[in-house]
């Protein structure tokens, strides 16, 4: 007797899920899914990259047609919803098996709301085998307050929810110039990725920035640390930048590589294999380490610039979001968020269905 009730409460967690990754799409600094996590996988997977941007704003309109569709009291209208609610489940299944395939990984959001979707056609399944097109529980009312709420909440919270700026980045602002500090692992491939296309940018700009990179030695990166003490070595010698465009680069990061390249560079072999051997070397990684870590960053790269946090490495946006960031921060632009039209509109939408039709029922 219930089954539409809760294949629509399915379809409310979908949205919520679908929501909270379209938010995370458009913010500089995601709100629910951890940098460098499954999510980023999956973004930067082949699939990710064909797929990703499109969605979650096709999750929030596949579900919401699902959600809406069992609302309109015309037995065709309903039947047709529950047929679409199964092939919704269908697209699902694929989607999840997509991610592993692709990426070796999940997105949890991605995971959450194709599980609902899963769990939407089960409820279809049952409501056509009992012929269940009409059924009376809530009131109309209620259901649509869900509905805003479902979509809603994950906006509200990525709007309002701050991304405050650590004590390792307000430590290290000065105040007669921009800072870019950049919290990088040399064997990450966004890192690496990043490299490339922030580099140029920073060259552009260069005179009117002031550029500080912190090393991040990942666990599951063999020469990370290793990198990461020849880096800061390198730098001590005024030949940072010259170190880090090797290290960011080349395949081969083992030490005999390394010594080769700070030879060619002119580096003082002595002082730079005694500083990259020095515990001090080491624990000044590891205190930058433990700062960054305590800050709730698990994943790289990060970029600071003036207070605005760019998170994870798009390939698809290039340097657009460190342009864009750059050009308000030189301008003296207060940090701002990114507009959220689609969900905004969904919202919107949401709201008049609900005043317009307030005394009917379900």
């Amino acid at each position: 007797m219930y089954t539409l009730r809760w294949l629509r409460l399915a379809a409310l967690g979908a949205l919520f899920f679908s929501a909270a990754a379209a938010v995370d799409l458009v913010l500089d600094a995601p709100a629910f899914c951890g940098v460098g996590g499954g999510c980023d996988a999956v973004k930067n997977s082949s699939v990710g990259q064909m797929l990703g941007q499109y969605l979650p704003g096709f999750g929030l309109f596949a579900f919401s047609a699902v959600f809406w569709g069992t609302l309109v009291p015309l037995a065709q209208v309903r039947k047709l919803t529950l047929l679409a609610t199964l092939l919704g489940g269908v697209f699902g299944i694929g989607f999840i098996a997509a991610q592993w395939i692709s990426a070796g990984t999940f997105c949890q959001l991605c995971v959450a709301a194709d599980a609902f979707a899963i769990l939407a056609a089960l409820f279809a399944v049952v409501a056509l085998r009992g012929g269940q097109m009409f059924v009376t529980t809530w009131p109309w009312n209620a259901w649509a307050a869900m509905f805003v709420i479902a979509v809603g909440l994950p906006v509200a919270y990525g709007v309002a929810r701050p991304v405050p700026m650590p004590h390792y980045v307000k430590a290290r602002l000065t105040p007669d110039a921009v800072d870019v500090i950049e919290v990088s692992d040399f064997e990450c491939p966004y890192c690496r990725a990043l490299h490339g296309v922030l580099g140029p940018l920073l060259t552009e700009f260069k005179g009117r920035i002031r550029f500080e990179r912190l090393t991040f030695p990942l666990p599951g990166h063999r020469h990370a640390v290793i990198a990461a003490r020849s880096y800061v070595c390198a730098k001590v010698q005024g030949k940072g930048e010259q170190m880090a465009d090797f290290l960011f680069t080349e395949s081969d990061l083992s030490v005999e590589a390394i010594e080769k390249h700070a030879d060619a560079i002119g580096l003082d072999r002595a002082l730079f294999n005694g500083c990259r051997k020095s515990a001090g070397t080491l624990n000044g990684i590891m205190a930058v380490h433990h700062a960054v870590a305590k800050q709730g960053i698990r994943g790289v790269p990060v970029v600071w610039i003036e207070g605005r946090r760019i998170a994870g490495f798009d390939k698809n946006k290039g340097d657009a979001p460190y342009r864009q960031a750059l050009t308000e921060a030189l301008a003296g632009r207060p940090v701002g968020m990114q507009p959220l039209p689609f969900v905004a509109l969904g919202l919107i939408v949401a709201i008049l269905v609900t005043i317009s039709a307030r005394n009917r029922k379900d």
